[in-house]
C-alpha cells in the first residue's frame, strides 16, 4: 500500500498544533552523545478505584474522580445477545453466565491465569483477602482464584494477553506497508521508496510488574534496513489510558514515546532521545507526533515531524495486516 506524504515550510505551530515544537537547548557537538528532553505529557496520578467487580478488568485503572457506571443487562440488550462463545444473557445481570473455558464479562477471554505468580498469590489467599480493594487477582489469576472453569480441551497459546492491555487489542498484528517515498519515522530513508512490515505482539508476562506489548519495525530498501525494538505499556490509574513506547534502533537511537489512547486513535509524541554521533542530521528530527488508528482492515500512521529551521515534514502509511498472533 502507497503512502501519502506532503512536506511543509511553514511556521510548525501554524501547521502541526499537535506537534512538540519546544526545544530546549541547543545541539551539541557531533563528537558528544546527545540528549534531547522534548515536551513531555504529564499526568495527575489517581487512587485505584475500590471494591470493582471482578468482571471488568478495568475498573481497577479508573480514577475515583470518574463516574463510571456499568449497567445491568436489559430485555433488550440480552435480545441481541451479546455474550460470546456460547455465553448466556440474563435480564438483570452484570455480566454474562459463560460456558467452560471462558470468562469476562461478555465471556471474551479465555480460561486461564495471565502471571506466572497466580498459584503462589492464591496459596498466600490474596485471592480472598483483598477482594473488597482491588479486581487484580480476580482477573489475572481466574484461574487460580475459582472465576471460570478450565476446558482441557481448549488450545491456550503460551503468551496470552493481559486485560489491562485489551484497550490496544485493536493494533495487534502484522503489519506490511509499501512507500512510494523515503519518508518514513522516526528518521527518513535515502531511497525514494521503501518497504516496511510493523509487528505488535504479546509479550512474555513477567512474574510481577505491569505487562507490556512488544513493537518491532523492519524498514528496508536495498542495502538500507532500520530496525526499530521496543515495548508498549499502560500507565495504571488513567482513563483515558496514557500509553508509552520505549525504544531502540540499529541506527543508535534511543527514544521515549509519550501519549494517549482515546477513542481508539493512540497518540505519541516524542519526550526523549539519546542519539549515537554517527546518526546524520539532515534525517533526524528534533521533534515528532505519530498517531495510529484503524481504518476499516488497514492501521492508518501519521507522522508530522519537525527539523532545524521549523521545517515540518507530514505524510501518512496506510498498513496491511498480513499476519495475526494468537493470545
Amino acid at each position: 500500500l502507497s503512502s501519502t506524504s506532503s512536506e511543509k515550510s511553514t511556521s510548525a505551530a501554524a501547521r502541526y498544533p499537535l506537534l512538540p515544537i519546544t526545544k530546549r537547548g541547543g545541539r551539541k557537538h557531533r563528537s558528544e552523545v546527545r540528549k534531547r528532553p522534548l515536551t513531555r505529557l504529564t499526568t495527575t496520578s489517581n487512587e485505584t478505584r475500590r471494591s470493582a467487580l471482578a468482571h471488568f478488568p478495568h475498573a481497577a485503572f479508573i480514577p475515583v474522580e470518574t463516574q463510571f457506571v456499568y449497567k445491568r443487562f436489559t430485555k433488550e440488550t440480552c435480545a441481541t445477545n451479546p455474550c460470546l462463545n456460547n455465553g448466556k444473557c440474563t435480564p438483570g445481570k452484570l455480566a454474562c453466565e459463560c460456558a467452560t473455558g471462558w470468562m469476562g464479562r461478555y465471556c471474551h477471554r479465555k480460561c486461564r491465569n495471565i502471571y506466572k505468580s497466580c498459584d503462589r498469590w492464591a496459596m498466600e489467599d490474596k485471592c480472598e483477602s483483598v477482594r473488597t480493594q482491588t479486581n487484580f487477582f480476580d482477573v489475572n489469576c481466574a484461574l487460580a482464584c475459582k472465576m471460570c472453569t478450565p476446558d482441557e480441551a481448549m488450545d491456550l497459546p503460551s503468551i496470552p494477553l493481559p486485560p489491562a492491555l485489551e484497550p490496544l487489542q485493536l493494533f495487534l498484528g502484522k503489519w506490511y506497508s509499501q512507500a512510494a517515498k523515503g519518508y518514513r519515522y522516526p528518521t527518513d530513508l535515502y531511497a525514494g521508496e521503501y518497504e516496511e512490515l510493523l509487528e505488535i505482539s504479546p509479550a512474555e508476562v513477567p512474574m510481577f510488574g505491569p505487562p507490556s506489548l512488544n513493537i518491532t519495525s523492519t524498514s528496508w530498501f536495498g542495502d538500507d534496513t532500520r530496525i526499530l525494538h521496543g515495548f508498549i505499556t499502560l500507565r495504571p490509574n488513567t482513563f483515558p489510558p496514557d500509553v508509552a513506547i520505549l525504544s531502540t534502533s540499529n541506527e543508535g537511537l534511543n527514544m521515549i514515546e509519550l501519549g494517549q489512547l482515546k477513542h481508539h486513535v493512540l497518540t505519541l509524541n516524542i519526550s526523549y532521545m539519546q542519539v549515537h554521533p554517527s546518526i546524520d542530521n539532515n534525517v533526524l528530527p528534533v521533534g515528532a507526533t505519530r498517531r495510529f488508528r484503524r481504518v476499516g482492515p488497514l492501521l492508518e500512521m501519521t507522522v508530522a515531524k519537525l527539523f532545524p529551521s521549523n521545517r515540518v515534514s507530514q505524510f501518512k502509511k496506510m498498513f496491511k495486516k498480513i499476519g495475526d498472533f494468537a493470545f
